[in-house]
């Protein structure tokens, strides 16, 4: 025969009380991002010799449109070495910068001097 004495249950304290776990810390995951970029778009340039507005255009994402709209040019097939542009920001879509090719004029569009 097996006889135990004592109050409460074995390797229990006596105190009646009910024994609770300390609380669990939160353990929830940051996450960092990495730091915002930005890049700076001039917001004027200064034609080149050899220059053309097709090139300009796929230089800074923006289309021959909008440099010819932005510098009020009326003829988009002349532009002068030294002649200061302005720049457009690029279009963006969705985060992306599209750039949209114009139809390729009859003859290059250079930069006379």
């Amino acid at each position: 025969m097996l006889i135990l004495s004592g109050c409460g249950w074995w390797g229990g304290d006596n105190s009646g009380a009910p024994q609770t776990l300390p609380p669990i810390k939160s353990t929830v995951p940051t996450t960092t991002l990495p730091p915002t970029t930005t890049t700076t778009v001039p917001t004027e340039y200064i034609v080149q010799k050899g220059d053309s507005l097709i090139r300009i255009a796929q230089q800074f994402g923006v289309t021959v449109a909008q440099l010819v709209a932005a510098n009020n040019i009326q003829n988009a097939d002349h532009i002068e070495e030294g002649q200061r542009l302005t720049i457009p920001p690029p279009t963006t879509v969705a985060g992306t910068t599209t750039t949209s090719k114009p139809p390729a004029p009859a003859a290059p569009t250079t930069a006379h001097s």
